[in-house]
């Protein structure tokens, strides 16, 4: 279950392998996702910091191996590329936990008395007004640059290890309507091509569908790209 935990900066923040399990995919490509959201949001001048904060823990053999913290904020960049069961489920999940944590230390925090009382709502109130004003100078211009990261994120993201099966399906499918196991090397070969990569697996997760069209459509002989 996942654990909400309280950075030395403050932040409440989730471990990425916790992430990863819950939403069933190996760390390492999270870790890599979580690397091309931290590049994107440094190339436009935001502070990844608040998003992620890299770490480290030990392995079962005692070695010290990478991991990342992941705020709220983080969470929802993860959750923003995930449809279906998993990604309501993980949502709401650390949307829960988040709100949990906050609660208890907000109970921690309470004022014992009525002057303290007074003195946290002056003190709230003129917070409140401080980030009211920040907030709407900054949010038009953060929306923005999220919509930009999002996009740039789609465009450079590799497919998953399910997605590559799925074309491998697809090639398999395609050479056996043609009748010819000789042609494998030639789908693959005008795969590569056609979407200039080295290897099927490395096709862009913005591809796929282009991708299962080609295969569907392809015939030998036929020139390609």
């Amino acid at each position: 279950m996942l654990q909400v935990i309280r950075h030395k900066s403050g932040s409440l923040m989730v471990d990425s392998r916790e992430v990863a399990t819950m939403v069933e995919k190996p760390h390492d490509q999270l870790m890599r996702s979580i690397r091309t959201y931290i590049e994107y949001l440094e190339s436009a001048k935001m502070q990844s910091q608040n998003f992620f904060i890299e770490s480290t823990y030990l392995s079962a053999q005692n070695k010290e191996q990478p991991c990342y913290l992941i705020s709220k904020k983080g969470c929802d960049m993860v959750a923003n590329k995930m449809t279906g069961e998993k990604g309501v489920l993980f949502t709401a999940t650390y949307v829960t936990k988040f709100e949990e944590m906050e609660n208890e230390q907000n109970k921690i925090s309470a004022p014992q008395s009525v002057e303290d009382l007074i003195i946290l709502q002056a003190t709230s109130m003129k917070e409140i007004r401080l980030a009211q004003q920040q907030q709407a100078a900054a949010i038009t211009e953060h929306e923005f640059k999220l919509a930009d990261i999002d996009q740039k994120v789609t465009h450079q993201i590799t497919l998953t290890t399910a997605e590559q099966k799925r074309v491998q399906g697809a090639v398999n499918s395609r050479v056996r309507e043609l009748g010819n196991k000789d042609y494998y090397r030639g789908l693959y070969g005008a795969l590569k091509k056609q979407f200039n990569v080295p290897s099927y697996r490395d096709l862009k997760r913005s591809d796929l569908t282009k991708a299962f069209t080609f295969i569907q459509s392809w015939s030998p002989g036929r020139s390609y790209r």
